[in-house]
This record gives C-alpha cells, structure tokens and sequence, in this order.
C-alpha cells in the first residue's frame, strides 16, 4: 500500500503538526522573513488560547517520549521568540510564563525552564519606569504566580520589586501568604483603587475565624494608629468600624482626633 494511504496514528499526526510549527522558515520565504513565522504568527492571533491548545497537547502524550522531546523544543522556541520581544505586550508574556509555571509545577514534569528567563519577566512586569499598563502588568504577575509561579523567584526580589512597582496585590498575596496580614492594611491604604475596601478587610480579620489572637491583635493594632487615615478615607464607615470593634477606645480615639483638629486648625 502506497505510504500516503496509510492511515494516520495520533503520534504520527501530532509529530507533523509540530515539525511544521516548529519550522525554521515558510516555503519561499522573503529575505526579511523572522524565524518561527508559523509560532510568531499564532501566538500574535491569539497567545492564550494558543497556549491552551499547547497545554491540552501536552497532556494528551505526556508518555509518549518523542513528544516530551518535541515538547521541550516547542518551550524553547516560544521563550527565543517571545522573551526580548517588543512586538508582545506585557499580557502576551505574561500568557506565557503563566503557561510555563502551569507546567512545571506539575508532578511529571519533564520541561527544563532556564530560572533566570523567570528573574528576567518579572523585572521586566516590575519596571518602575515604566508607567504604561500599570493595572495590565499587575494582572499578569499576580496571575502567574496564583498558578504556581511563586516558586521560581526569589520572594525577597520579588516583595522588593513589587513595593517599588507599587503593586499593592502583589505585596497583598505575599503577606497573605506570610501571615502578615497587618502589612495588608498599608497595602490598601497605598491603593487608590482599593482604598475603601479597606474597612471590610478590617472588619473580617477581626471578625471572621480562621485568624490567630495574636493575627486579630496586630490588624487592630495596625487600624487604631490609622484611625486618622480611616476617619479622612470615610468618616461614617469608620464609626461603624469603632462601634464594633474598639468600643474600649472610643473615649482615647475622638480625644486624639481633636488633639489633630486642633493643629490643623489652631
């Protein structure tokens, strides 16, 4: 039987499949063509869902050991094409450095990950001087290391970067991850966009199990020395706030708010 009648096992078509994406070059390329055009261009269509499609494929032959061997080159193809890149938005590699935390935490993992390539993306998403998309590269950061990716950094760099980049949700999942939840009051404080939020952070920590005493005490602690910033931030939400929680203090709290009324204006 002729060789392109026989029909075509999952193997052999998943082996077609990648030798075609992972082509150096399109037939008749110009001159000026980049390498990888077939990756390049689905990654421009739609990046995550390309990946999903590469994740679902990953999957499907995970025993199977020439397409761990295509899988590898896949992965470093895409981190040649995309790290570095200015054609990709800070989404865009973030879809893909999320895809790669995914895969590497799993339990079979077979993929090698150069670590530095993950130092390199998050100074990248951190850059305080760079003030464009500041709410997207938040997003992506927070997203990849929600998947895993926490892992492959340095969580001191990491808190370092993220205070400068002030991204506040990131600190957040940092100190919740710590325990540290008193530091989370500064990080809502610090937010404009989530400034408000603040007084049912307040009042769930305080209220709500699942907290140490010590936990409770340090977030009270933390809220009566910013009582000044919470009466400024809503004066009615706060009342509540000490209704509740610091019946005890009202008398000191609204004697040290008149001492700073008095200042303010003598």
């Amino acid at each position: 039987m002729p060789l392109f009648l026989l029909p075509l096992t999952p193997s052999c078509l998943y082996v077609s499949v990648f030798e075609f994406l992972i082509r150096l070059h399109s037939v008749e390329a110009a001159q000026e063509e980049e390498v990888y055009p077939y990756i390049r261009t689905l990654l421009h269509f739609d990046t995550r869902e390309f990946l999903n499609v590469l994740a679902l494929t990953f999957e499907d032959f995970k025993n199977d050991k020439q397409a761990l061997e295509y899988q590898q080159r896949i992965v470093d193809i895409l981190l040649k094409v995309m790290v570095d890149n200015s054609d990709f938005t800070p989404s865009q590699v973030g879809c893909l450095f999320t895809f790669l935390a995914r895969q590497l935490a799993k339990p079979d993992n077979t993929l090698f990950v150069n670590r530095k390539l993950f130092d390199q993306v998050l100074e990248f998403l951190c850059s305080p001087d760079d003030d464009s998309r500041h709410t997207e590269r938040q997003q992506v950061l927070l997203e990849l290391l929600q998947v895993g990716g926490v892992v492959q950094f340095d969580e001191g760099r990491l808190l370092e970067l993220a205070e400068k980049a002030e991204f506040y949700q990131i600190c957040e999942f940092m100190y919740e991850k710590k325990h540290l939840y008193d530091k989370i009051v500064d990080c809502y404080l610090k937010d404009p966009l989530r400034k408000e939020e603040l007084f049912n952070y307040i009042h769930n920590i305080l209220s709500m199990p699942g907290y140490s005493s010590e936990e409770k005490h340090l977030v009270w602690v933390k809220a009566l020395q910013h009582i000044k910033d919470l009466v400024s931030l809503n004066s009615a939400k706060t009342a509540e706030l000490v209704a509740v929680h610091f019946t005890d203090e009202v008398q000191s709290i609204i004697t040290s708010l008149q001492a700073i009324f008095e200042v303010m204006n003598p």
